[in-house]
């Protein structure tokens, strides 16, 4: 009787606590932000924050569980479903056919491998929704880069304690599976702060950084060269170079020495150490593999996209035009204990090719596309604060989706952009001008007491 009636009381309480939830973060975009960009931190930490119920269910799950509760809310009270471009909605579409179809056919493997595209897709719409001001994405951006600096300070302290404890260096060495003795903190967290850095170069230009801040800059530099992610190494170099050549209009600048001393303070540090020190010839041996075209990970990775292009090349026309099924893999090989191994393309755009065909492929880059036109077209306006750095951190997400995939944390730039550069056709509300008493005239006295009155 008794579990009977606790029962319904603790799903009553569940709900509320997931309404409740939801009504508010679609009142604070702001908050959720910070609440994915906590989630982007918790990630790095590798905690074991499961929860099984034949599926695992993870913090995030829950999260963007309560986000697509809390778009629809929005979409009911706050924004209009046209704010989210019509591409993304048919991407969206295809995407949740092909998730259906997957659990028909391979089970709960389809939504293991279909919650990445689900937590980007949401991500975009809600924060795509919201009608941004300079004050709200200047908080998003400190937001972003406070994630930052904490990750890099993670790494440091996993560098530190690793060269104190073997099996702790062991242990965090089992989270990369490429054997580079450095790279504590995953690619996706590195490009967290590399977009973070992005942000602290643009408040140095803006001359808005205050200056015991400005030491942060090379040392977030210095550790994503210690990391060794070559792909992020490139996406920084596209954002910073974007940076430089759509110079922001207006606003105080510093001289370009002071700044490019900022920059290239950290590969000075690097390089300075000796020849024989284990860092600088781990980063230099990295570095040759990055411009190498006979061995690295880059020259794996083109074959397997041959492979992959092949294969699909060769499925039939429903495939050419929304995809395959989630869950089915990409080009499982079996080994030679009898096991298979599949890996994801490694290319954002080929796996919506795999995952949502022609269509979904066309719909993603041009929302991709028109979001980088248009902050292109604001800051040759100079009608948008923000725009200078949302297109170099847009062109640096671009680079890094060649070798990688988008992560939900590029939903909330990508929407961000969305929303804030979004044009607002308002007709102008004409105002009649209203009558004044100049400030100084002369009281009216009434008419009995007017000299030469009645």
């Amino acid at each position: 009787m008794t579990h009977a009636i606790f029962t319904p009381l603790l799903c009553m309480t569940v709900f509320a606590f997931l309404a409740a939830a939801a009504g508010w973060l679609a009142a604070k975009p702001v908050h959720a932000a910070a609440l994915l960009l906590g989630l982007v931190f918790l990630d790095a930490l590798h905690l074991p924050l499961v929860v099984n119920f034949g599926l695992s269910l993870y913090p995030e799950d829950l999260f963007f569980l309560i986000l697509a509760s809390a778009c629809m809310v929005r979409f009911c009270l706050f924004a209009s479903p046209r704010a989210v471009p019509w591409p993304w909605w048919v991407l969206g579409m295809i995407q949740l056919g092909l998730a259906v179809w997957g659990v028909k056919s391979y089970g709960t493997s389809a939504g293991v491998d279909a919650r990445g595209h689900f937590y980007l897709w949401i991500t975009l719409v809600f924060f795509a929704s919201v009608r941004w001001s300079d004050r709200m994405v200047s908080r998003i951006v400190d937001l972003w880069i406070a994630c930052g600096a904490g990750l890099c300070m993670l790494a440091i302290y996993r560098w530190g304690y690793s060269a104190l404890d073997p099996r702790y260096a062991e242990e965090i060495m089992a989270y990369d599976t490429t054997g580079v003795r450095f790279r504590v903190i995953s690619s996706a967290s590195t490009l967290v702060i590399a977009i973070g850095s992005l942000g602290l170069l643009f408040r140095i230009m803006r001359g808005r950084l205050p200056l015991p801040l400005w030491p942060l800059l090379p040392v977030q530099l210095a550790a994503i060269a210690v990391l060794q992610h070559r792909s992020v190494w490139i996406s920084l170099f596209v954002g910073v170079a974007c940076l430089m050549l759509v110079r922001a209009s207006g606003g105080k600048r510093i001289r370009a020495l002071p700044l490019l001393g900022v920059v290239l303070v950290p590969l000075v540090l690097v390089f300075a150490l000796p020849a024989d020190n284990s860092v600088i010839a781990s980063v230099r041996s990295s570095a040759d593999q990055a411009v190498s075209t006979k061995e690295g990970t880059m020259v794996g990775r083109v074959v397997y996209w041959d492979e992959l292009m092949a294969k699909w090349l060769g499925a039939g026309i429903p495939t050419y035009l929304v995809g395959q099924a989630y869950g089915g893999g990409f080009s499982p090989s079996e080994l030679d204990d009898g096991t298979k191994m599949d890996m994801v393309p490694h290319n954002h755009f080929l796996h919506i090719l795999f995952r949502g065909g022609v269509i979904g492929l066309l719909a993603t880059l041009w929302v991709f596309g028109s979001a980088w036109r248009a902050a292109f077209a604001r800051t040759r306006q100079g009608d948008r604060y923000w725009a200078h750095f949302l297109l170099a951190a847009m062109s640096a997400l671009y680079a890094y989706y060649i070798p990688y995939w988008a992560n939900y944390d590029s939903g909330l730039l990508l929407g961000l952009a969305i929303g804030y550069l979004r044009s607002q056709r308002q007709a102008p509300m004409p105002i009649a001008p209203s009558r004044t008493v100049p400030r100084f005239a002369a009281p009216r006295l009434p008419a009995s007491f007017r000299i030469g009155g009645p």
